[in-house]
Parts: C-alpha cells; structure tokens; sequence
C-alpha cells in the first residue's frame, strides 16, 4: 500500500519542532478547543493533523501514535467513529423535498469520487484530495456538522475535525466561514477542530482570532529525497528533482510523472528565452503567457515557479552560497550565465517571477515572505543581567509571531567579544581576552537555554566565520576607495568607544570623555549622506515608527562625518 511506502519517512523527524510542540499538548492534556495548521504548500500540514488527531484519541501513548491499539488503526484508515473530514466538494443540486427535510445532495457520481479520495489519503496521508468542480467548502458541510457535534457520545476519546482547505470556507458570500464561526463560539465539550491551509490570510480574522496557531516549514530536502527513492526515482535524478521540489511533496510527485528530459528541456528554454535580448523572442514570450494566463493558470504558475527556483539557484552560485541545483545538468548554463553577465542580479529575476504564480492554484507553493531580526550582539565585560533577558526575550517574541506566519524568519543573537570595555574587564580579572569570552559566552547561551530563546543562530565576533565576513567586506569597502587613514583629535567617550562632537559631549549623554589625538582608518559616510536622505524618503517603510524615521531624517540633514572604524594597537590590542 501506498501508505506502508510513505510512513516510514517519519514526518515526526521531518517536521520535529512542530512535533514536539503538538505532543507537548497531549502530555500537558492542555488541549485547545480549536488549531490552525499552516504553512507552504505541500509540507505536511495534513498529515501532520492526522497524526495529532490520532494522537489525542490514543489509548497507549502519549508522545507519537502507537499504530497500533485499535483507536489509531481506525484513525489512520480515517473511519474513526469520533472523527468528521471536511473539504471542498460540488455545489450541490436541489431536488424535490421528498418529506425527509433533505432539499439537496451530492451526485452519485460525485459520492463515489469522495468515498475514492478518502481512502487514497488513508492509503497516503500525503495524498491531496481534489474532488473535480470543488471550489469551496459547502455550507451544508457544516450544518451537517453541527447537528453531530452536540451529540451526546461516550465520555472516553475525543472528537476530531479537520477541515482541509480551510481557507476556502471564504469563499463567495463566505457563508461556511460564519456558520463555522458559530461552533467555535459555543464550542461542544470534549472537541477539538483542526484547520488547515496554505493561505491563512484568506481567513475571517475573527475565525483566525479563535484557533491556536501552528506553523508548519516547508519539508527539508532529505525528506523529499528519501521519499523519491521510495519511489524507485533514478539516483541521478534525484538531485535535480529535490532542489525543483523546493520542499513541497505535492510538487514533487507531479514532477516524477514527468519525463525528466521534457523538465530539462522546459527549464532550459524558459531560460534562454527569458535571457535573450531578441526583441522578437520577447514578443512572442508575452504573447504565450498572455494566452496560457487565460486558458491555463496552473501551467502557467508552473512555468514561472521554474524559472524563479533556477534564477535563485543562479544568484547563489554568484555568491557563492551553496544549492543543491548546483550539483545538477543547470550548473553550467548557470555559469554561462553569471560568465557573461557579471554585474546581474539574479535575485532580481528570481523575486519577480513571484508575482505571477502567488495568488494561483493549490499546486504550487506560494511566495513566503522573509522575516530577519537581530538583537544586539552584547559585550561580555560583565555576565548577563535583566536588560539582556529583555531584548532578547522581545526579539522572540517578534521572531515566534512571524514563524506562526508562514514567513521565512531568522533569529539572530550573539557577542561583542571586542573592544575596550572587553579587554579592561580581562585585565581586572588577571586573565587572558579571549580566555575571559571563552568563560563569559556559556552565561548567555545557557540563560537563552532556561528562557526557551528560539534563536536561529549564535554568533560570537571572535569565531574565525565572523572574521573572514569582516576581512572580507573590508576589502571591498576599500578597494572602492571608500576607506582612508588620517590623524584625527577630538572628544572620545570610553563608555560608547567612539569620538563624539562638543554638542554631544555637552549633552550628558556619555561618560569617560577625554581628548585624544591619533591616526586611524575613516569610512567615508559623509560621501552617501545624500543617498541615505533619498533612499529614506523613496521608501517609507525602511525605517519605522515614523518619529524614529524623522529623528535620522533630522540627524542626516547636519553636516556627516566620517566614520573612525579602527584603533591604535597602542591604545587597544583587543579589537
């Protein structure tokens, strides 16, 4: 069976922070009334809502399903007594009331195409149900519902809905959607509803307002490779059909119905059409896709969604971050590519073709906006204190909203293990810098550790990553003859590590000021002062809340001065 193929690829492990957090809930016996599973197409959220289902009803475990006690058998064959699948079928026909009270129904035809699709997704909890001519969720789907929720049933189990597609609730008049909405207002005791979509933003904010969020990544690409071997894909196709995959098992079983040729010489020609400067090829590009826009969507987001992954893998190999295409037939027209235009951004071409496709069918993945935040990277003079745990905590928060978003986020904190503040802090304790860093650093991680901080990553400025970064950027920096070596003398503030002007010092902003003289590298800021005003100005979100924008507005409007980025070794060893 289809099902006994997939299983052993453990969607637990592919999705493991998510599985942690729903076995969690059956551990604590918190269990909410109401969730919304979402995230990219094809990541596993279905099936995901399955297994939890099947978890909440278990009758040995209380970390993963058993598969074996009678309750999850019947809920992997989805016939579990307590449990009630919703998903968008046919408009229904009217007929003549016959005196049952029942004035419409789903064709016969289309019964037996439902019946077929629930048990291909108990054979493949993957398996995406699609009933033809279903564009929504009927209002008859949760009318039915209501009448058996509030059924008295026995006091052992609990009752489970799932509703896939559930952004399709809002669809027309988005009647399903306040029928729903009344459920989850008088919830039935010893229920839990699980929502699922691709697109949360199509949802009632008040429906969204009554469900606990899950967010769910897309699938890694060992996952989608293992399952192409389960496949019995070649072992040289695997590679170039997981990176087109991008995560997404529905997009990855279409491609294998594919012959591999018929991909190789799409992607290829797309390619070269769209890096031809024939006017003529350009003419009959936008006359295609004019037409397929009309007549085919889905063929057309397919198309783009190609191009988008290939530009992408294209500007990685420019900047030398590695992508699994990279090990593939395209690396050479890649290289042609970059070869012949050297000053291109790829990453261009690969964020406009996202506008094609975004709004499109359930097919494909749609385009996922990118979140990154930083908290300072703090100075280890000293062990971590409440203003630590207060920034860091804050830029959680932050990072957890937008995962729960469906945004692509990075988390980012770390230490400043240089400078003057650093080095004194060492020598008052009679120890070597880096030996003081070495002992200060597992203070933070460890407090990040008991706070439950879900930093993506964690840097220290004296790892040998975080040099070679800065040497580098350095360089280039200038090589454009943006960096010079002058003397310079002026008010310096110890506690800020930095010159500081007269009206500055006369704030009493800052402490520790003396007069220094001394020879050190300048960036010249004050070349892009101009650029930096139009820049703000021309993008108004760039810089928010607004009275902060305005401050750096005022600050740029005075005369800039270049920036001191270096220190004497005289005066600072350590840096």
């Amino acid at each position: 069976m289809a099902y006994q193929e997939i299983m052993p690829l453990d969607i637990f492990s592919a999705q493991a922070r998510v599985w942690e957090r729903l076995s969690q809930i059956r551990i604590s016996k918190q269990i909410g009334g109401a969730y919304l599973f979402s995230g990219p197409t094809g990541c596993g959220k279905e099936s995901l809502a399955i297994r939890f289902a099947q978890l909440l009803n278990c009758e040995t475990s209380s970390e993963k399903p058993c598969d074996t006690c009678p309750s999850c058998q019947r809920f992997r064959q989805l016939q579990h007594e307590k449990l009630k699948l919703i998903f968008p079928l046919p408009a229904v026909r009217k007929k003549k009331d016959d005196g049952s009270g029942t004035s419409s129904t789903i064709g016969k035809g289309d019964m037996e195409l439902v019946t077929e699709a629930i048990a291909k997704k108990a054979e493949d909890h993957f398996h995406k149900i699609k009933i033809p001519k279903s564009s929504r969720i009927l209002i008859q789907s949760i009318r039915e519902l209501r009448k058996t929720l509030y059924l008295k049933s026995e006091p052992s189990g609990r009752k489970i809905v799932l509703i896939f597609d559930a952004h399709l609730l809002s669809v027309g008049m988005s009647e399903a959607a306040n029928a729903l909405l009344k459920i989850l207002e008088e919830p039935p005791g010893n229920t839990t509803l699980i929502l699922v979509t691709d697109h949360v933003e199509l949802l009632l904010p008040t429906i969204l307002s009554r469900c606990q969020r899950v967010g769910i990544p897309r699938l890694n690409d060992i996952f989608i490779q293992d399952w192409l071997q389960i496949k019995m894909v070649k072992d040289s196709e695997i590679q170039l059909l997981t990176g087109l995959s991008q995560g997404n098992i529905h997009q990855a079983r279409f491609l294998i119905s594919q012959p591999i040729g018929d991909l190789l010489k799409l992607v290829n020609g797309l390619v070269k059409m769209i890096t031809n400067d024939n006017p003529d090829h350009w003419r009959k590009f936008t006359q295609t896709y004019s037409r397929l826009a009309r007549q085919d969507s889905a063929t057309l987001s397919f198309h783009f969604m190609m191009l988008k992954i290939w530009f992408r893998s294209a500007n990685r190999l420019a900047r030398r971050v590695d992508d699994i295409l990279h090990e593939t037939s395209f690396k050479p027209g890649m290289k042609r590519l970059i070869s012949t235009n050297p000053n291109a951004d790829e990453s261009i071409h690969a964020t406009n073709f996202d506008k094609p496709f975004i709004a499109n069918s359930e097919t494909f993945e749609p385009m996922s906006n990118t979140f990154y935040i930083t908290t300072p990277i703090y100075y280890v003079n000293d062990k971590p204190h409440i203003g630590h745990a207060y920034t860091t905590i804050l830029a959680d928060v932050l990072a957890r909203y937008h995962r729960n978003t469906e945004k692509k986020t990075f988390f980012l904190t770390g230490l400043d293990e240089h400078g003057q503040k650093v080095q004194q802090a060492a020598e008052e304790r009679g120890v070597e810098a880096q030996q003081h860093c070495d002992e200060m650093a597992p203070r933070f991680t460890e407090l990040w550790e008991q706070l439950h901080i879900s930093h993506d990553d964690f840097i220290r400025t004296t790892e040998e990553r975080h040099k070679k970064v800065v040497r580098d950027i350095l360089q280039q920096v200038m090589d454009k003859g943006d960096i010079y070596e002058a003397e310079y003398e002026g008010l310096y503030s110890v506690s800020e590590e930095r010159f500081i002007t007269e009206k500055e010092a006369e704030s009493g902003e800052f402490r520790d000021i003396k007069q220094l003289k001394e020879k050190n590298y300048f960036f010249k800021m004050s070349k892009y002062q101009q650029a930096l005003i139009d820049h703000i100005k021309s993008n108004p979100k760039f810089i928010q809340p607004d009275h902060r924008k305005n401050e750096i507005l005022g600050f740029l409007r005075q005369p800039l001065n270049d920036l001191c980025i270096s220190r004497p070794k005289s005066r600072l060893n350590w840096g």
